[in-house]
């Protein structure tokens, strides 16, 4: 399954409302990292990974590890 630029929108702004939601509580806020960690990890070859990319290209990776 290859996700494309939309479909990782899709679920930064599903995750973003799910923690808006719930007052950022440490059980959604480990369920969001749990799918993204599930999507970083689900490729072969590390080059590849698409959300990687998008996280580098979007410049949010500082806001992530932060």
């Amino acid at each position: 399954m290859v996700l494309s630029d939309d479909d990782l929108k899709i679920i930064f702004k599903n995750c973003h409302r799910l923690l808006e939601t719930f007052g950022h509580s440490e059980v959604f806020q480990e369920v969001c990292l749990k799918l993204l960690l599930i999507i970083l990890t689900g490729v072969d070859n590390i080059n590849e990974n698409l959300l990687i990319e998008y996280l580098m290209v979007e410049n949010m990776f500082e806001s992530l590890t932060q």
